[in-house]
């Protein structure tokens, strides 16, 4: 049995920790959790901001459902670098409408954006791409540690989003936004595309022996 920090494993693991830190860094939990708070920020009124959630959550099950559909036939890597651009839109947008206090469908489109981008980009590979990456040694330890990372930053940003968004919606949104090109640029030059490798040749392209 391998050790997970043994210098041949430090790629995969990286990229697995990479991948799994922008799950949450995309801000998926933060609109899912507080999607009410968010309209009722925009303006929103009780009932609409609960009939907006209902309609977040209908994309978010289509989205699902579209890439189930096409994960395999489009690989992974295009999915998070397409969910990475619809991201940034998203958030921009969501960004400029806190920053100007514009209410309605601004708000309501951004919303939809970030779950839908979730939904077929890193919602649906997420997982996929930490077990392809990461050699059969330590494929359990590796997943661990992602998982570990992943719902440590669900917790911190859960915790800080409705404090930083009650002072500044624009800037949190903003963050998310920033984060999200920074995913860009890691998966175009870092990330190779695992569709139809197998676990054997990603290993040992990926410096594993």
């Amino acid at each position: 049995h391998q050790h997970l920090f043994h210098r041949a494993h430090l790629k995969p693991l990286l990229l697995a920790m990479m991948i799994a830190a922008f799950n949450q860094l995309d801000g998926i939990n933060a609109v899912l959790y507080y999607s009410g708070d968010i309209f009722k920020m925009a303006g929103a009124s009780n009932t609409g901001a609960m009939a907006q959630s209902v309609m977040v959550g209908a994309v978010n099950l289509v989205m699902t459902l579209v890439a189930m559909a096409v994960v395999d036939r489009l690989g992974r890597k295009p999915l998070l670098l397409i969910g990475s651009v619809t991201f940034i839109a998203s958030h921009l947008l969501a960004a400029w409408a806190f920053h100007t206090h514009a209410q309605g469908w601004p708000v309501l489109v951004a919303m939809m954006g970030v779950v839908g981008s979730h939904a077929y980009s890193q919602g649906a590979v997420v997982w996929v791409i930490i077990n392809e990456v990461l050699p059969n040694s330590v494929r359990a330890a590796g997943s661990s540690a992602a998982c570990f990372l992943m719902w440590t930053l669900c917790a911190v940003i859960s915790w800080t989003f409705p404090v930083v968004a009650a002072k500044s919606g624009a800037l949190v949104f903003g963050f998310f936004a920033a984060m999200m090109a920074l995913q860009f640029v890691l998966v175009w030059r870092f990330l190779p595309e695992t569709k139809g490798v197998t676990l054997e040749a990603m290993e040992q392209r990926l410096g594993g022996h």
